[in-house]
């Protein structure tokens, strides 16, 4: 055991590659899209359609919040511990204690919201939003697993229980074929994960603390600002229309399209590492002036990434339908159409990935943040146009031509830059504290 310690110990092992790191994260993706489909899969032949539905619905729902109270914490605690290694405990505890103190508060204000709005939903959205909210008190320490490319850690921790997820929830499904049961499984299964987690850190990295300052935490929120906009908007765009297929049309139809939505996720694991793994190389690369190396990076990635988006996109216009009936069941089908069109923005949304991740590591929060809203925006005006004429069909065909136009702004934000960089001395690069103030965004 002490050896295993050893071996696995952060202060004895050596500094881990990008190529390694990507490994890891790959994997770990995989193994959590695999277990979360395998358990839609139960779910989809188990439960009922609405409750199905109203499942996705609410999730939907506490993402969208969950995304607001966690503030973009994630990506300022990479900044903050990459750049100053030496207080990476202090950081963690910091952006920990504000992360739990904004879910805390939020999960009683987005509960008694829904009550007064829609309280036929609360029952389901008060353990839904409770396991979510969990989740991204995981997904803290998980970003300080990234900043210290240790990400063989995530996917230990992450990997092995989500496949005690799969039994956990599978079990109660089939046991009893309800909604509750399984919601319980996935709240007690997702606070095992965080307290062993917690355990973990403490024993690899000695001890953090939480710090209950309102003054520390309102100077974190203020700093972590760019990324919260960013981290809202394309999760907002990603949602949106979920939420107004659900007010628009009827739960069976939010079954019907979340499944959709759920299968062009599931590709994102091929693309979702690249933020994980070089926003801090980018970074590097920005602050050091290593501007050849920025753009052979890049477009190797973005290559890489068309190709796999436009090979993915092809391969479900073949297999789509037997794809459906293999995952979730013939009563699913009517998602065929709407998962045919979504995956025609695949190649979009891969580019677009790369694109944000090079944005941010220029530190070109305001503009990217300005794109992304415009497109919010639209999307939210043509999907309210469409949806209740073409139903999920129009939402799908919505995202497809808010992600062109996404990508569109994007190359135009960064190629310049990229293509001709600014002339700065190497020796004047920017320090990574965290009392610099960020870049105003409105």
């Amino acid at each position: 055991m002490s050896l295993l310690k050893r071996q696995l110990s952060p202060r004895n092992a050596p500094k881990t590659s990008a190529r390694r790191n990507l490994i890891w994260i790959m994997l770990s993706q995989l193994v959590e899209k695999l277990a979360g489909y395998l358990i839609i899969a139960v779910l989809t032949r188990t439960l009922l359609k609405e409750e199905v539905g109203t499942l996705f619905l609410t999730l939907s729902i506490a993402e969208l919040a969950a995304t607001v109270l966690s503030f973009g914490t994630d990506s300022l605690l990479i900044r903050l511990v990459v750049g100053q290694p030496e207080e990476s405990l202090n950081h963690l505890g910091r952006v920990l204690t504000t992360r739990v103190l904004n879910l805390t508060a939020g999960f009683i204000l987005l509960n008694l919201a829904v009550w007064f709005l829609h309280p036929q939903w609360v029952p389901v959205l008060l353990l839904v939003a409770a396991y979510d909210f969990l989740e991204e008190i995981f997904y803290c320490f998980s970003a300080f697993f990234a900043a210290q490319k240790q990400m063989v850690y995530r996917l230990l921790l992450l990997g092995g229980f989500k496949i005690l997820l799969f039994f956990g929830v599978a079990g109660a499904a089939l046991a009893t074929g309800a909604l509750f049961p399984v919601l319980w499984a996935y709240l007690l299964i997702d606070l095992a994960l965080v307290l062993t987690t917690a355990w973990f850190v403490r024993k690899q990295y000695g001890v953090y603390r939480l710090q209950f300052d309102l003054q520390s935490s309102l100077s974190l929120l203020r700093t972590s600002a760019p990324f919260f906009v960013l981290n809202f908007l394309t999760i907002l765009h990603m949602r949106l229309d979920i939420i107004l297929v659900g007010i628009l049309t009827n739960v069976r139809q939010v079954a019907n399209y979340e499944l959709a939505i759920k299968l062009m996720e599931v590709s994102r694991f091929l693309v979702r590492p690249v933020n994980t793994i070089f926003f801090p190389l980018f970074s590097q690369y920005v602050f050091q002036n290593q501007w050849p190396r920025l753009r052979t990076r890049f477009v190797q990635l973005t290559v890489l990434a068309l190709g796999a988006g436009i090979l993915l996109a092809i391969g479900m216009q073949l297999f789509g339908p037997r794809l459906i009936v293999f995952l979730f069941g013939p009563g699913y089908l009517d998602s065929v159409p709407a998962v045919r069109i979504l995956f025609l923005s695949v190649p979009l949304m891969y580019v677009n990935f790369i694109c944000s991740t090079l944005a941010t590591a220029m530190q070109r929060e305001k503009a990217t943040a300005w794109i992304l809203g415009c497109v919010v925006v639209l999307n939210a005006v043509v999907n309210l146009a469409v949806i209740p004429r073409f139903g999920i069909a129009g939402a799908a065909w919505t995202t497809v031509l808010t992600q062109a136009i996404l990508l569109i702004s994007m190359l135009i934000l960064t190629l310049p830059v990229l293509i001709r960089p600014p002339h700065t001395d190497p020796e004047a690069a920017p320090v990574l504290q965290e009392d610099l103030r960020p870049p105003e965004l409105f």
